[in-house]
């Protein structure tokens, strides 16, 4: 350093003081404020949920729904969050509605993320991923959206003319403390009411059976809207809100409905009833327009709708063929490989293939039920998971109306993305999870898993299509490519011995290692057959303890655990 700067730095002029007086000031300030601003906050003993929904009904029959969520986390904060918005509500016992959603947007002040929207046919999840990759540990986000199909003609009013709106609002998962909704009409309602049911318990099983949950009432004077406030809300309450306005109210009317008939052999209308399968051919909202229109574009529109429906119909229906390599042998993966370049021909036969006694060796048993079944299915997540368990990675208790799920984060074995994203879905929180339903709690991150699936698949090349969810019944559309086609010969040849093993082969330890094989090629119940009649001795595995006494009493616990759970 020169020395006139050596020297000039020790000149300090009055500003200079000045400066460096207001700075340390500014220091010591901050050294006593800093442990209020800036101390950890503690986090709560309980992960908490608090949800403020406000509805706004435009008299032109808009239905714009803005709705609040505080969370509160006791650990960790999930990667995600996600909001499910129900296409289907069962509005009377042979009735059903379908609703549109549509410009949904999400935002938050206390962190950036981005929003996802997957649609599974029956269902819309809303996933909210931060694009730091960590969630702060109290969150406000604020979703917005529109809905169509909630407004329609009063069933049961005077001349069937009063105007309803109807919308299942959600069904509180088990952090949910708090749920308010307030719904903004255009006028003062003549009637509101909102109800929710709450989930059975033991308590309630003691009461007299004909005995029935008061709805919550909204209060209702002068111009005043309906507004719900459901304080300490268990897990699986589901809310509705059901508004009834005078005739005029609305200028148009939007409703969907979806009859569905009761079984014969029931005693209750409507005891029974399963909500309609999704359908890609079905039709977008019935407008009701109070006005008539032309009936030239009423005949136009009624042509077109059947149109597209027979070309819905033919496009569902139509099935594409295999690709298969020409001159390759039955079952050889190696040969496919060795010769990419060889001509091709196309299959619609399910050949006759020797048994072997193992699956293809480079193959996850997810991926080989998806390339089975050409779609991607919920039981191919199940599969993985017994997959895991057996490999050491968790253990299945089970609890009086739920499953305990243990993870053993230490143990040194690879995972793929899709296995990965099983195991962080569900062990998000804590090493130990107890779920009731894994399709209603971890709904986003199935989702997510069922996506890492088809990843998987695509980057082997087994399909010339990307797959997709089960719900959208397009299987039949998608086509295996050369490699696809000869690993699923493989399969039906492994499939072969599961239905029909040879006895010396079997043991207790060959039977639960490929059990999830048999699980995804759906020969579960021969392969727990063929164990009992082979005489092999039966004993639980180490990862899932039952009663049962026999390998097909075994199966039977089995699917009460994914009936439960998936």
């Amino acid at each position: 350093m020169p020395r006139n700067t050596v020297l000039s730095s020790h000149r300090f002029t009055t500003a200079s003081r000045r400066v460096l007086a207001t700075l340390g000031t500014v220091m010591v300030s901050m050294m006593v404020f800093a442990p209020a601003s800036f101390a950890e906050v503690e986090p709560p003993e309980v992960t908490t949920h608090e949800i403020d929904i406000s509805v706004e009904l435009t008299a032109q029959g808009q239905v714009t729904v803005h709705e609040e969520h505080t969370w509160e986390f006791a650990s960790t904060p999930p990667s995600t969050l996600g909001r499910q918005l129900d296409r289907f509500t069962q509005y009377a016992p042979e009735e059903w509605r379908r609703l549109e959603y549509a410009n949904i947007t999400a935002t938050s002040e206390d962190t950036e993320f981005t929003h996802s929207v997957l649609d599974d046919g029956n269902t819309l999840h809303v996933v909210l991923t931060p694009t730091t990759g960590q969630l702060p540990q109290r969150l406000t986000a604020e979703l917005s959206y529109t809905v169509e199909g909630t407004l329609t003609f009063a069933r049961g009013a005077s001349e069937n003319l009063d105007q309803e709106f109807f919308w299942p609002i959600m069904t509180t998962d088990r952090f949910t403390t708090t749920v308010t909704t307030a719904i903004d009409g255009p006028r003062a309602p003549r009637k509101a009411t909102c109800d929710f049911a709450a989930p059975e318990t033991e308590e309630d099983e003691d009461e007299d059976e004909e005995s029935e949950i008061p709805p919550v009432t909204c209060d209702v004077s002068g111009n005043a809207n309906p507004t719900l406030s459901l304080l300490d809300a268990r897990e699986g309450t589901t809310l509705a809100a059901r508004v009834t306005w005078p005739q005029g109210t609305f200028t148009r009317l939007g409703v969907n409905d979806i009859d569905v008939d009761s079984p014969e052999d029931s005693d209750t209308p409507g005891e029974g009833t399963e909500g309609p399968e999704f359908d890609p051919t079905w039709t977008e909202n019935i407008d009701q327009g109070l006005d008539e229109g032309n009936s030239w574009t009423m005949v136009a529109m009624i042509a077109v709708i059947a149109l597209s429906v027979t070309a819905g119909v033919y496009l569902l229906t139509r099935r594409r063929p295999d690709q298969r390599a020409k001159d390759a042998p039955l079952a050889d993966v190696a040969w496919v490989r060795e010769h990419s370049g060889s001509p091709i021909t196309t299959v619609m036969d399910t050949p006759t293939i020797p048994a072997r006694n193992t699956p293809p060796h480079d193959l996850t048993v997810a991926v080989a039920g998806a390339l089975a079944a050409k779609e991607l299915r919920a039981r191919e997540v199940t599969a993985m998971l017994l997959d895991l368990a057996d490999r050491g990675h968790l253990t299945i208790t089970q609890n009086t109306g739920s499953w305990i799920l243990t993870h053993n984060p230490d143990l040194e074995d690879s995972t793929t993305a899709a296995e990965s994203a099983l195991l962080d879905a569900i062990f998000a929180d804590a090493p130990r999870a107890e779920l009731t339903s894994i399709a209603e709690q971890l709904a986003p991150q199935f989702l997510q898993v069922l996506q890492e699936i088809g990843q998987e698949t695509a980057q082997l090349g087994l399909f010339r299509q990307d797959l997709e969810h089960e719900a959208l019944v397009k299987a039949g559309r998608k086509q295996r490519t050369p490699l696809g086609r000869a690993y699923f010969e493989e399969l039906i040849g492994f499939r072969t011995y599961l239905s029909d093993p040879t006895p010396e082969t079997l043991t207790p330890q060959v039977f639960y290692r490929w059990l999830p094989w048999a699980v995804v090629l759906g020969v579960t119940e021969q392969w727990a057959v063929a164990a009992d009649n082979a005489g092999v001795g039966f004993h639980d595995p180490s990862w899932f303890p039952t009663r049962a006494s026999t390998y097909q009493e075994f199966i039977v616990a089995l699917d009460e655990l994914a009936q439960t759970s998936f």
